[in-house]
């Protein structure tokens, strides 16, 4: 997931935020299928690091989405909906995986093909109904209108400059140590609720 967020979902710039999503939904989709297709552990680990690197690069590209797409005075909300989602995907995970192997008849392969089915939903859902973001659209045109030879030089901001490389390097421990303590628990809460069962 550090591989997807930190380095592909910065294409979304490039890109654009709704098609580097499609891309990532589609290898998702391809990874969980093929993870329930895999034959031996070597084949298995591949596939969920394929997977992996799809659901970091969504899960930074849908963040500026839920900002740019939402009014700003209801910015912040829509910035909580899309965090609570990967907890609250989590836990109903937990909740409902042991019920869902046993639907498949006790095969571990069951809760992929739910996840590449749901995948595939999510895809044909974001292809069918979201618009590229229109703050994207408004940067890109200026960064075609400041191509042109009649432009005025623009001053460039580089993050590990000497008056930015503290604030940098600050933000992404910090992001860094946020985000492991969020996997961690995110992790264990499914064994936990699991264990906790009645």
């Amino acid at each position: 997931m550090a591989v997807g967020a930190i380095g592909l979902a910065r294409f979304a710039d490039v890109f654009g935020r709704r098609r580097v999503l499609l891309v990532g939904l589609a290898v998702n989709t391809v990874g969980l299928a093929a993870s329930a297709l895999s034959s031996g552990f070597e084949t298995l680990l591949a596939t969920r690091f394929v997977t992996g690197i799809a659901i970091g690069t969504i899960s930074v590209v849908i963040v500026v989405l839920g900002q740019e797409v939402a009014p700003p005075h209801r910015r912040s909300v829509a910035l909580g909906l899309v965090m609570v989602g990967y907890p609250l995907g989590t836990m109903l995970a937990g909740f409902a995986g042991a019920g869902l192997v046993s639907l498949a008849g006790g095969a571990w392969q069951g809760m992929f093909w739910i996840g590449a089915v749901l995948g595939a939903l999510s895809f044909v859902v974001t292809a069918a109904f979201l618009r590229e973001s229109e703050d994207f659209l408004a940067r890109k045109g200026a960064k075609d209108q400041s191509d042109l030879p009649a432009a005025e030089p623009q001053v460039q901001v580089r993050l590990l400059s000497r008056k930015l490389r503290t604030r940098t390097e600050l933000l992404v421990f910090g992001y860094s140590m946020l985000t492991a303590a969020y996997y961690f628990v995110g992790m264990w809460t499914p064994q936990l609720i699991k264990r906790c069962q009645w």
